[in-house]
Formats: C-alpha cells, sequence, structure tokens
C-alpha cells in the first residue's frame, strides 16, 4: 500500500536565519485514546522469534526567516519499512476518538491502515457522518451515526491518504483522519516532539505529511543497541502556497 509523495529537496542553509519549532498538534476537547489490550502469554516458541525493538524519538523544526509563514499544522511523521527481519504484519489497534462536547472538533487524528476506529459522542447532539472519500475507497455509500452518548465503531479506513467525514446534521462540522499505511507514526506535540515505540531494527524512509508539505526526509537504520534520535528541519520556502 504504497504512496508516491514529492521529496524535500530544499533545505534552509544560510547563516542568518533563525527556527521557529512547528505548531504540529490540535488543541480542544477531542481526544485520542487506543483501547487496552491484554498482552498475550510468551511461550519459549514465541520468545525465540521477538525482534528487537526501540523508539524512534525527535523534533520537528521549521527554518525561517523573520516573518517566513510556518504553519505547519497538523502534520504526521512517519516511518515506511525498507528492509528488516521477516516479523508478521504489526497487529491492528482498535483507537478510539472521543469528543467531550456537541461537535466533533478540533477535526484531526491519524491511524494505521486496517485499524479498528470508534467515534464516542459524549456530547449531547446527534451527528451523521458521511465522506466522499471514504465512498471512493469503499465503492459505496457511506453513513456514520454517532448519537448522543453514544458511539460508532468502524473498520473502514483502510486506504491510505487523508480521509474527510462531514456531517450531514451540522454543515461546518468536519471531521479529518489520517490513515498511515504504516503502524510506525506520530502526531507532533505543540513544541514539535514526537516519537514512535515498538520500531523493529531495520532500514526505514522517515517522512512526513501535512496539508502544506509532504514527501520523503531521509534514510534511516534503526538499532535496538542505540539511542535513535531523528529531528527534521524543513526549509520554511517549502511551505509556500
Amino acid at each position: 500500500m504504497s504512496f508516491a509523495l514529492p521529496r524535500l529537496a530544499r533545505w534552509l542553509r544560510s547563516t542568518s536565519t533563525f527556527f521557529v519549532t512547528a505548531t504540529a498538534a490540535c488543541g480542544g476537547a477531542t481526544r485520542l485514546i487506543p483501547e487496552a489490550t491484554e498482552e498475550a502469554e510468551i511461550t519459549p516458541d514465541a520468545a525465540a522469534e521477538i525482534i528487537p525493538v526501540s523508539r524512534v524519538q525527535g523534533r520537528l523544526n521549521v527554518l525561517a526567516e523573520p516573518g517566513a509563514d510556518t504553519y505547519l499544522s497538523p502534520v504526521v511523521v512517519l516511518l515506511q519499512r525498507i528492509t528488516g527481519s521477516d516479523r508478521p504484519a504489526w497487529p491492528n489497534r482498535v483507537v478510539r476518538v472521543v469528543s467531550t462536547t456537541d461537535l466533533f472538533d478540533p477535526p484531526f487524528t491519524a491511524v494505521g491502515a486496517g485499524d479498528t476506529v470508534i467515534l464516542v459522542n459524549e456530547g449531547s447532539l446527534q451527528h451523521r457522518f458521511f465522506s466522499p472519500d471514504l465512498e471512493v475507497d469503499l465503492g459505496t455509500e457511506v453513513v456514520i451515526p454517532v448519537a448522543p452518548q453514544g458511539e460508532y465503531r468502524s473498520v473502514d479506513f483502510v486506504a491510505q491518504g487523508p480521509k474527510r467525514l462531514y456531517c450531514s446534521l451540522h454543515p461546518d462540522e468536519v471531521f479529518s483522519i489520517f490513515v498511515s499505511g504504516t503502524p510506525f507514526y506520530a502526531l507532533p506535540e505543540r513544541d514539535g516532539g514526537y516519537q514512535i515505540p515498538d520500531v523493529p531494527e531495520g532500514r526505514y524512509r522517515l517522512t512526513i505529511w501535512s496539508e502544506v508539505v509532504s514527501g520523503l526526509v531521509r534514510y534511516i537504520s534503526v538499532d535496538a543497541n542505540q539511542r535513535n534520535v531523528e529531528n527534521i528541519w524543513i526549509d520554511s520556502k517549502l511551505l509556500g502556497r
């Protein structure tokens, strides 16, 4: 499930510039909660197949001259596997997206392809989402009702890319889910910091996605015995519209 992104080909080298940390996370009442699962008992045979994993972390920064446009939010950092062990596909997760207000706002999160997504409405309004993006992916009409104080479970987020959901009952409400296509991804914090846990040893493409700029940052090697710090620096000139 690959996708082509324009490569980030220009990097700011001027000594007269300063850097601004990218604002990369949404605030508000909507929150993303991975659902807890019980750990399977590890048998001797299973233990022999365990692959060393590591955490990849770093900070996303925008280099900019005074007054330059540094807007980059929302943004997702991704690792796309090139080489490594023949470990089976990473298990899909159950992700709960919870709104504590009457609207799913601010409207952005990210999931892995094939993850089960549960929209939980703790507010008092009825929602009825539809999505042209999902209709293209699935070849059928998509209607997602979310009752007051209710929830809707979906496993239909399978094709990579941003998926916009619109509420037919509230015209101004738009809820977006970015389907990463890889289990190794992160939404950076407001200070640009990000962490991707449980990454198996191997070779990866480090990429980013945003509505402003997307593409390959560089190729990296992940070693479970080393500290994997991968800071990302982006030329603000790439953010021009």
